[in-house]
């Protein structure tokens, strides 16, 4: 886990078999889950991909032959546009085909209307991030620290969290679930696993109970102080990898990122890369089954050998 170089990098995204590194005005080099480069010709016209455990990623372009904004899938596997729409923009594509708009209706691949979620009995609030499907329900994480269970057949709203009895951390989180948008998916164990401030959550999504564990004294075993916000970060079955801020004892008072793999089973950090010269901004860490990958704010991309 120590192996590292850097080469310069304008943007990271990921499908289930590559990711795609370069900038969006240039094009994309995909790397496979080999780690070879390709050297053909860059994938352009891409603006807005996001991160995904399927083959596909989202695209927003113009098309300067027809002069019009063009959205929808390419598929990172044959190389092609599955999707490609002039009328759908910021498109979301989840998985098993379900895809949801900018007004949370759900297409079909074709891009007919299947169902609008509806939210209004919760008052002001509107979804920050979609979070996967689990069997039938598909999982939205909402403003005012709302997450949501969805029949993703007929947008009937299933089970809702809120309310966290006893938690509090800090002045804006007290008996409630903070930032469920940082929440991501393990489908394989059911759950809904994620990092705030000095805790590791999960969501048991059969039973609905949320379990949560302080780990601060771990934490300060490796000089991290706390979590930094996450954004789709990858796991597996005993690793979660996250970024956080650190600290050294040579450098008192000054906030440094880090990249950490924490365990899951026993809540301790089995490794920790702390970045003395450069910060990570809010780029997250990426995993092949061999390396990982993060990205620094001066668009360096370090790779760092996996022996786990």
């Amino acid at each position: 886990l120590i192996k590292t170089y850097a080469d310069t990098a304008l943007g990271m995204t990921k499908s289930s078999r590559c990711l795609l590194v370069g900038n969006s005005a240039l094009g994309y080099d995909l790397i496979n889950l080999d780690q070879s480069i390709t050297d053909g010709a860059k994938l352009k016209g891409f603006k807005l991909p996001f991160d995904s455990r399927s083959e596909m990623v989202y695209f927003f372009r113009r098309d300067r032959e027809l002069k019009e904004y063009r959205s929808g899938l390419f598929s990172t596997n044959s190389c092609s546009f599955v999707l490609d729409k002039d009328s759908i923009l910021n498109i979301n594509f989840i998985d098993d085909d379900v895809y949801l708009n900018a007004e949370n209706i759900r297409l079909d691949k074709e891009g007919n209307t299947i169902w609008r979620l509806e939210l209004d009995q919760f008052g002001e609030v509107e979804p920050k991030e979609f979070l996967g499907i689990y069997q039938h329900q598909l999982l939205i994480a909402c403003s005012d620290n709302l997450l949501l269970s969805v029949d993703v057949n007929t947008g009937e709203i299933l089970h809702k969290w809120k309310e966290l009895p006893g938690f509090e951390e800090g002045q804006f989180y007290k008996d409630v679930l903070p930032e469920p948008a940082d929440f991501v998916l393990d489908k394989e164990a059911g759950k809904l696993i994620g990092v705030f401030s000095k805790y590791y959550f999960e969501i048991d999504l059969a039973s609905g109970k949320i379990i949560y564990e302080d780990i601060r004294q771990e934490l300060n075993t490796h000089h991290i102080n706390s979590f930094r916000r996450m954004g789709n970060n990858p796991f597996t079955k005993d690793h979660f990898f996250v970024t956080a801020h650190a600290e050294l004892d040579e450098r008192p008072n000054v906030d440094l990122d880090c990249v950490l793999a924490l365990n899951r089973n026993t809540k301790k950090v089995d490794w920790v890369h702390i970045f003395k010269d450069t910060g990570l901004g809010t780029n997250v860490p990426q995993i092949t089954s061999t390396h990982l990958y993060q990205l620094d704010t001066e668009k360096n991309l370090y790779v760092f050998e996996r022996t786990a």
